[in-house]
C-alpha cells in the first residue's frame, strides 16, 4: 500500500479517523492501525474506501 495515501486523502476531505472508521464499521483504534499499516483492510473495507475517497483501490493497494 502506498505510504500515507489514506492519511493525505482523509486530510484533503477534512475527515477524522473516527469519521472514516464509522463509515467502515470499525473502531477508531482499528482504523488507525490499518491506516498506519499495522493491520490489513478486508476486501469489503477496501471497496468502501474506494467510495469514500473516490479512487480506484488498485491505486493504493497494488503500488508502492
Amino acid at each position: 500500500m502506498k505510504k500515507n495515501i489514506l492519511k493525505s486523502e482523509r486530510a484533503k476531505q477534512e475527515l477524522t479517523q473516527k469519521q472514516v472508521a464509522d463509515k467502515l464499521g470499525l473502531s477508531t483504534g482499528a482504523y488507525c492501525d490499518k491506516e498506519n499499516g499495522k493491520r490489513k483492510f478486508t476486501v469489503r473495507e477496501a471497496l468502501l474506501l474506494e467510495d469514500i475517497f473516490s479512487f480506484n483501490i488498485r491505486e493504493i493497494f497494488l503500488t508502492d
